[in-house]
Order: structure tokens, then sequence, then C-alpha cells
């Protein structure tokens, strides 16, 4: 709480924060505090009733079976998931058993990228695969990425094939290739992404950072 002055001087907070605490860390003694506070400022923000936030947890847990840390994970990554509905919750965990993700990898794969919870079947993880199936793709070679690092799946559209160009416009040696696409092209592309992501958060532009990419192909070995 010392990292949050300001809700030392909530009283009404640090009443609700005392009462319910027990209950909570009962329920789940591994979370860590500053999970439990994040999961009570997310309460507030969005005016939840505290009383509520043990039932939404529970729900994690026995509708969707996600493990205890998983669910420390996805309130530390993905405190919105308050305010996702089960339906929401439902369309994502269908989504990813129709496409052949395991039941028994599934926990794995929300814990690894617990906002894979708020992103819509719909409009986005359908397109998506969609998208790089069109690109000649299988549903092999995407599953096994997705079970390997599913940030993949937050991918926006379009994004997959301007990596997947870059990477085939590359001039440079049969060693080099290899290095870069060594573990497939699926992987290939998302680590280009990656890096886009990394040097955009050094102010650059997303078309900026692709033609560094181009350039100086010595970033693909950091």
């Amino acid at each position: 709480l010392t990292s949050s002055p300001s809700l030392l001087l909530d009283a009404t907070f640090l009443k609700t924060f005392q009462s319910h605490f027990p209950e909570i860390q009962s329920r789940f003694p591994k979370i860590s505090p500053s999970t439990l506070v994040n999961l009570l400022l997310c309460s507030r923000k969005f005016d939840l009733n505290p009383l509520d936030l043990p039932r939404k947890l529970d729900l994690l847990k026995t509708r969707f079976a996600f493990s205890a840390a998983t669910v420390a994970k996805v309130l530390e990554g993905f405190p919105d998931v308050l305010i996702t509905s089960e339906t929401e919750i439902t369309n994502v965990v269908d989504f990813l058993v129709e496409f052949g993700i395991p039941g028994d990898e599934i926990d794995l794969v929300v814990g690894l990228f617990p906002r894979v919870l708020g992103i819509g079947v719909e409009d986005r993880l359908r397109p998506l695969v969609r998208e790089i199936k069109e690109l000649g793709f299988t549903n092999r070679e995407l599953r096994r990425e997705i079970s390997r690092d599913p940030r993949i799946l937050g991918m926006e559209i379009g994004e997959f094939s301007r990596c997947l160009r870059l990477l085939e416009s590359l001039k440079c040696r049969e060693a080099i290739q290899d290095r870069i696409m060594g573990s497939g092209m699926v992987r290939a592309c998302f680590e280009v992404k990656l890096r886009v992501d990394c040097l955009c958060g050094y102010g650059l532009t997303r078309n900026d950072a692709l033609k560094v990419l181009w350039k100086e192909l010595r970033v693909f070995c950091y």
C-alpha cells in the first residue's frame, strides 16, 4: 500500500481492504501482496463491490479451471478481467479449444499471456488466424507457436503480413538467414514484431522501425 500513497488517505478503502483481506487471502494463499493491492485498486477504479471479488476469482478457478497461479498472473497482467463478462472469457477459451490447444495447455497459455482473455474472438482472433493461414501457414505451425509464446495472439490485423514481407525482402548471406528463420517463419515473423515494438518504445514509428530492421540485420541478433 505504501507504493500507492493516495490509498493511505482513503479511509473507506482502507476499511474495505482490512475487512476483505482475510477472505481473499484464504482463497488465494499464494497471491502476492502487489497483486492483491492491484486487485483492490481495480475494484475501486471500476467501482466494484469488494464482496464480488472472491466470487469473480472463484469463477476463474471453477468455471474455467485456471490454477491459482494463473489467476494471480491474470490479475497482475490483465486486471480488466474483473469487468470482463463470463461470456467473453468463455468465447476465448472455446476458441483456443476449437483451434486445437489441448485443455491442459490453456491454463499455461492464459498464464503466459493473460491479456488474451480480453481480445475479441470475432473481430481479432479469428481474423488474425485467417490472415496467417491465407499466407500459407498451417494450423499446426501456428498452434505450435501459440503454445510456445501465446503473445502472438496479440498481433494486430495486418501486422503479421508486414513482418513476413520484410523477411521475404531481406538480402543477406544464407548463414544469417538461417539464424533469423531457423525456428520457422511463424516464429521469425513474431520476432520481427517484438523488435519493432522495442524500437517503437524508443520513439520510432512502425515504418521507421521496419526500415531499421531491413537495413541493420544485427538487430535480429539482440
